[in-house]
């Protein structure tokens, strides 16, 4: 694989800093596991989350799920398990708290997934300088938050892209990517096929780009949320059609 030693980089920063830890068994054996086998266990653990926020499982003293069904909650007391669920303010609580947790680790995991796909086939050598500790937490706990695969892609990029080199995504980009929106995220990657080196290319007479996105408001409404800049000087014209 073209980018193994930057995925080899990346993954030492992310255990060095505990992060991916739902990851860590997948990847000490990743020769005979393949990507879909990993998200079909995270998807699990996501369908887990629910059922324990929603009291149908609980997590025991040793770990492990519990379904409660009949059978199960008549067994007690066995020493390793809960008694079961009460409804109460604080039982709702920790079993939010509970499945909250479940539901960032996963999501991280995702994202980290999609980091190694981006760096799959580059063959760039990695920098000696380390991703720092606090882009890394920081990006974990804005990228806990995001359940939209469509925004996850973006947070995968930019984990990927400061893996290549440390300081190309500053904590303010990492501030303007947490306030993203599924729509935003799309509008942008509809933009992204025109984007080189910073500018977006366009044709003397807009046509590709007006073929795109409909176009001037959404080029507006870009620079407004702090991703485009120049709008005014591009000589587009506002689309009444």
């Amino acid at each position: 694989m073209l980018g193994e030693n930057l995925i080899i980089k990346m993954w030492d920063s992310l255990f060095d800093r505990g992060i991916g830890s739902l990851l860590r068994p997948w990847q000490q054996r990743r020769e005979g596991k393949a990507r879909g086998d990993v998200l079909r266990e995270l998807a699990q653990a996501e369908r887990d989350a629910e059922e324990i926020r929603s009291g149908i499982k609980s997590l025991e003293h040793d770990g492990k799920l519990l379904m409660h069904t009949l059978e199960n909650d008549l067994a007690f007391p066995s020493p390793m398990r809960s008694p079961p669920p009460i409804a109460g303010s604080a039982d709702v609580a920790v079993r939010n708290a509970i499945a909250n947790g479940i539901r960032k680790e996963v999501n991280v995991a995702k994202a980290v997934l999609l980091a190694e796909k981006e760096l799959e086939d580059d063959a760039q050598k990695p920098p000696s300088e380390t991703v720092s500790q606090d882009w890394l937490y920081r990006w974990r706990e804005c990228v806990g938050d995001v359940s939209e695969k469509d925004l996850q892609i973006f947070w995968g990029k930019a984990l990927a892209g400061e893996t290549k080199q440390p300081g190309s995504f500053s904590l303010r980009t990492l501030e303007f990517l947490k306030n993203l929106s599924k729509e935003d995220a799309r509008l942008i990657e509809s933009l992204m096929p025109y984007v080189v080196r910073d500018f977006i290319y366009r044709e003397a007479d807009n046509t590709i780009l007006q073929h795109t996105v409909h176009l001037f408001p959404v080029l507006l409404y870009l620079q407004e949320i702090g991703f485009l800049a120049g709008v005014e000087r591009s000589g587009l014209l506002l689309n009444l059609g």
